[in-house]
């Protein structure tokens, strides 16, 4: 076993002790809606004291120094009360989605609109999406994950490459504690054995979390480019060969799809237990999978595709929340 491997195995097996310990000790999941973009899990004896102590956490510890005062104005906001219980009400499996900056919360309609076009192709697949917020108390991960019945990972900023020991040569936007908290959740949610599925920098950090490595910049690394470098950049389309035999392949009914590509990272050494299902032309890897189809990674974007057998796949996520829950 690779040493990366050995030590995302430990971390694992000692993240099942800690949840335990920590499980009972833990304030309630409240609901905190966000402006332009949905309803968010925060842990707190209430939703303005669970918003306020977020913001103050955040504030503390510097996580996202330059949105300080946007952070703080939020928290001052009057709240419109809502429960996770009326959430469940519907019968359908929440989807808990994972964003990773505080323009999720505080931004522009631009910086949300990706969240809002993750979170409408939950809806039409049958889900309710529910964002967790970016970063925030490591003790307070369990009692997330256990309000949801499925972990969506999205997109975002690069990972910070100390988290696998490299150097930094190509990568931008890092913010190392904001990727050590997300590490911690999907370990965690690996404990729980929830489901995840996970698109563009998620699939980058579903495939980290289980000790593998990336490439910093695929253009340096001979690849062609796979988003068009205008001041906003812009997608590309192409097409990802599926293993035939793989759960993707199955529930798209296809081993050939076209997809939506906006990314410059790559995995270019799959993590332990996660096998390599999907490459676009250039050899990129595209789509991993591991624990039996419980887990999956996409570095293309499935909720952007108009494409009937594409969109099979956040059907088919779905249907495995339901299952699950």
């Amino acid at each position: 076993m690779r040493p990366l491997a050995r030590v995302a195995r430990f971390g694992i097996v000692l993240l099942q002790l800690l949840v335990a310990a920590s499980a009972t000790a833990t304030p309630a999941p409240q609901v905190v809606p966000v402006e332009g973009l949905g309803p968010m899990l925060l842990v707190g004896e209430n939703g303005k004291s669970a918003r306020q102590g977020y913001v103050d956490s955040l504030v503390q510890r510097r996580l996202f120094p330059g949105r300080t005062e946007e952070l703080r104005a939020w928290a001052a906001r009057p709240l419109q009360a809502t429960s996770l219980a009326a959430l469940r009400q519907s019968g359908r499996p929440l989807i808990g989605i994972q964003v990773s900056h505080a323009g999720d919360l505080v931004g522009t309609p631009q910086e949300k609109k990706g969240r809002r076009i993750l979170a409408r192709a939950v809806e039409r697949a049958g889900g309710i999406p529910v964002f967790l917020p970016p970063a925030g108390e490591a003790a307070h991960i369990a009692a997330l994950l256990g309000a949801v019945d499925h972990l969506l990972l999205a997109g975002g900023d690069d990972l910070h490459p100390r988290l696998y020991h490299e150097r930094i040569r190509g990568s931008v936007g890092i913010n190392l504690s904001r990727d050590r908290y997300e590490i911690d959740l999907v370990k965690q949610a690996v404990v729980k054995k929830l489901g995840i599925t996970a698109i563009c920098r998620g699939h980058q950090l579903l495939n980290v979390a289980f000790g593998g490595r990336l490439a910093q910049d695929i253009i340096v690394d001979g690849a062609s480019d796979h988003r068009h470098a205008t001041p906003d950049f812009k997608p590309v389309y192409h097409t990802v060969e599926l293993a035939e035999q793989s759960h993707t392949a199955k529930e798209t009914g296809r081993t050939r799809i076209p997809i939506v590509s906006l990314h410059h990272q790559a995995v270019i050494e799959p993590g332990h237990g996660l096998t390599v299902v999907g490459r676009s032309h250039d050899g990129i890897i595209e789509a991993v999978e591991g624990d039996s189809g419980r887990i999956r990674g996409y570095q293309f974007h499935p909720e952007r595709s108009r494409t009937p057998a594409v969109r099979r796949i956040f059907r088919g996520m779905i249907a495995r929340a339901a299952h699950a829950r």
